[in-house]
């Protein structure tokens, strides 16, 4: 069975969702942030002279911090609202 989505449902739905991220990615809700962070920080082995590939970024929970061990970073995600995100977050830690 196929469903059929309004796009306005689905555009808010995405946006509710980046924001949920959001909250979880700040530590306001759900996970713990950073203990999230360091648990896969610590099982991606990477190299300083690296360039990485991150898909399905979201908001830029592992990217950023992977960004200051490596040479430099791709981010892709399929919901701009996530890379709105990111790039907020990134401006942040600059």
């Amino acid at each position: 069975m196929t469903r059929k989505f309004k796009k306005t449902s689905g555009i808010n739905a995405r946006k509710v969702l980046a924001k949920r991220i959001i909250r979880v990615a700040d530590g306001k809700e759900g996970l713990d942030k950073d203990d999230y962070i360091s648990k896969m920080l610590n099982r991606i082995e990477v190299k300083p002279e690296w360039t990485v590939l991150d898909i399905g970024c979201g908001p830029g929970t592992l990217t950023v911090p992977l960004a200051k061990k490596v040479k430099s970073i791709t981010a892709l995600d399929i919901s701009s609202e996530m890379l709105k995100f990111l790039k907020i977050n990134a401006d942040k830690t600059a």
